[in-house]
């Protein structure tokens, strides 16, 4: 579920020139493998970002998924790395936000843990980059995923597993419509994409998995660099 990580290499020259990928190291973050595919692309420098002056001029900021929203939102918050983000996806104009499972979460407007599911809190608020709110419940959703990119119309599979749900306040746009899931066929929307399509959220994990897929969003983040 994760790996020890210890520290960020210096990027040389030619690393420069490559795709920009932060990630967002969080204290709780789980689901390293989402990001292995994109690794191994020969024209990207994907970082595990651990301070907010390590966030510099990136092309990508991916908030991972984590065990624990609402503790690393406080993380985020006290350490400085909210300000930095939303600073640098609103003064950056080509920077690409992404939110993966908790990071998703944490995009949007609010996260309510009533049961205390993960914490204590019973409610905080999120980044507000996204017009959605989560609330934990006990049960847990845990199943594979087939679904459709709405923009591209290509295909990928993953899975989800988190306790909270998300529920769309305004009028966005969905980014997959999930066709299978937990064993059955289905015709669901998934996850949300700003209008200018610079952020996007959703719970599947093992999105970049899909070569199509991964092509087709890093060739977007090409044209913007």
């Amino acid at each position: 579920d994760s790996l020890p990580i210890n520290g960020v290499a210096a990027a040389g020259a030619a690393d420069r020139r490559k795709i920009k990928i932060d990630v967002v190291c969080l204290p709780h973050m789980s689901n390293f493998t989402d990001f292995d595919p994109l690794e191994r692309e020969p024209d990207v420098a994907l970082r595990y970002v651990k301070t907010p002056a390590e966030l510099r001029d990136p092309d990508v900021i991916v908030i991972p998924g984590t065990k624990n929203t609402i503790g690393d939102l406080a993380y985020l918050r006290k350490s400085g790395f909210a300000v930095k983000i939303v600073r640098t996806y609103y003064e950056r104009q080509k920077t690409i936000l992404v939110g993966i499972c908790g990071g998703y979460q944490i995009l949007g407007e609010k996260v309510s843990d009533r049961c205390r599911v993960e914490s204590k809190d019973g409610a905080v608020e999120g980044l507000k980059l996204l017009p959605v709110a989560t609330e934990f419940s006990e049960e847990k959703i845990l199943t594979q995923v087939r679904a459709r990119h709405r923009a591209s119309g290509l295909e990928i599979q993953g899975y989800e597993i988190h306790h909270g749900r998300t529920t769309v306040r305004d009028a966005v746009k969905p980014l997959f419509k999930v066709m299978q899931g937990k064993g059955k066929t289905t015709s669901a929307d998934e996850g949300v994409v700003s209008a200018d399509g610079r952020c996007w959220g959703t719970y599947i994990h093992g999105v970049f998995d899909a070569d199509r897929f991964r092509r087709y969003f890093l060739n977007a983040v090409r044209e913007q660099k």
